[in-house]
């Protein structure tokens, strides 16, 4: 189990949540070493986000940046939702990865979790959560250059799935995320309900854009997790990605 981290907007605002989830549970691990093990309520929505963005230097309206604000930053964050009480949990933030660097997600039961290193509300952010450095030997960081054009090669039951990259300047990223709301039932126009999965399943979504691509895109993956299933992102180097549509294109 994973020590809490009490913050002041943890004391303000005491997680509402026992440590048993009512969801599916993720199990997040950085190169085979476990880092958090995560669930929420039954009405939240539970998320991993890890993604990769740079600035373009040359760009007029960076001007005013910082070298350091420039980019290239790579972080994951691990947290869940819960809209109709404006809630957020945080268990997770990591960075200073490098290419070589695997964070494999595992779905598993509801049971047991870590404690969350914060609760605050969704108008505050987790700003008072740091950011942990990937274990790395001597080494406390990894450097800035490794990650100029980085891409994510995305794989599960062994077999990879999709790489994606924008190249040197933009921002991609991959969302895991399961959702309670997925499952509500709506009426229809005839008033009746119709057959919900009241189950519903973690999702894996693949986005990006760029100075090329302004408009948002995805990378289109052709199955859901189920508990038991695993996912992994491994951090590449430059190299060729696979063509993405416009979110507009996808149902």
């Amino acid at each position: 189990m994973i020590a809490p981290y009490p913050t002041p907007a943890e004391i303000r605002y005491p997680p509402a949540m026992s440590d048993v989830s009512e969801s599916p549970r993720f199990q997040v691990s950085v190169n085979g070493v476990v880092q958090t093990t995560c669930g929420t309520g039954r009405r939240d929505t539970l998320m991993i986000l890890l993604t990769w963005g740079a600035h373009d230097p040359d760009a007029l309206e960076n001007a005013l940046y910082d070298e350091a604000d420039l980019g290239p930053w790579l972080q994951l964050e691990v947290g869940s939702q819960d809209t109709t009480t404006e809630l957020s949990r945080t268990w997770l933030r990591m960075e200073a990865f490098a290419p070589g660097d695997v964070v494999t997600v595992r779905v598993l039961e509801p049971g047991p979790v870590d404690a969350p290193q914060a609760t605050w509300l969704l108008r505050e952010g987790p700003f008072d959560v740091p950011f942990r450095h990937v274990a790395r030997g001597d080494a406390s960081s990894a450097g800035r250059e490794d990650l100029r054009e980085a891409r994510f090669g995305i794989r599960w039951s062994g077999e990879l799935r999709r790489t994606i990259g924008v190249g040197r300047v933009g921002s991609f990223g991959a969302l895991v995320d399961w959702s309670a709301q997925a499952g509500d039932a709506k009426p229809d126009a005839t008033g009746d309900l119709p057959h919900v999965d009241p189950s519903p399943p973690v999702e894996i979504m693949l986005w990006g854009r760029s100075p090329r691509y302004p408009e948002l895109r995805r990378w289109p993956l052709p199955a859901r997790l189920a508990c038991g299933d695993e996912v992994s992102f491994e951090i590449l180097g430059p190299g060729p990605s696979d063509a993405s549509v416009p979110m507009r294109d996808i149902p």
